[in-house]
């Protein structure tokens, strides 16, 4: 997307057309709008699902240590 992006520096708005007439219109500030909230959400939805794997692994491996009364 960014590579997309950096071809419409000089562009406001990007334009779809079509024989009709105008599909669709967008400025491209909008877009990187877009853009900074989908990584926000995306890094905020992995740091949960990284806490939620530190969790799930840490309740196992202790469960399994319990049950095979391994000691380190």
């Amino acid at each position: 997307m960014i590579p997309l992006l950096n071809s419409v520096d000089n562009q406001a708005v990007i334009q779809q057309r079509v024989p009709t007439g105008q599909v669709f219109t967008i400025a491209t500030g909008e877009l990187l709008a877009i853009m900074d909230k989908i990584i926000v959400g995306s890094l905020a939805f992995n740091m949960f699902y990284g806490l939620l794997v530190v969790m799930l692994t840490r309740s196992l491996s202790e469960g399994y240590l319990r049950r095979n009364q391994v000691i380190l």
